[in-house]
């Protein structure tokens, strides 16, 4: 009969395990940086005229008109209409008026 002899688990020559490699700028930095670098490079593509603003207007333009709407109170009341005419019926399809039957 012959005997087998179990090991135990492997040992690694060092007993540290090396620290893990730092980035140059953290995740986090980089999450917020990365957004507000692109809507700068929009903002100044559509100042520039490189693109139209019929075709895409700049973000401060976007955000000048949604703040006249909301405080007139059109923004609010389409939203609303919004609401209540498209998304109802994708969330409850009975309500759609081309499956409601007389």
């Amino acid at each position: 009969m012959s005997t087998t002899a179990i090991a135990g688990p492997a040992r690694q020559a060092s007993s540290a395990a090396p620290a893990p490699a730092k980035r140059a700028l953290p995740y986090r930095t980089i999450s917020w940086v990365v957004p507000v670098l692109l809507l700068l490079a929009w903002e100044l593509a559509c100042r520039t005229g490189l693109i139209a603003a019929n075709v895409l207007p700049a973000p401060s333009s976007v955000g000048t008109t949604a703040w006249h709407l909301t405080e007139t109170g059109e923004l609010p009341h389409h939203d609303v209409a919004h609401v209540e005419g498209v998304d109802a019926p994708a969330i409850v399809p009975d309500l759609h008026p081309a499956e409601v039957r007389r």
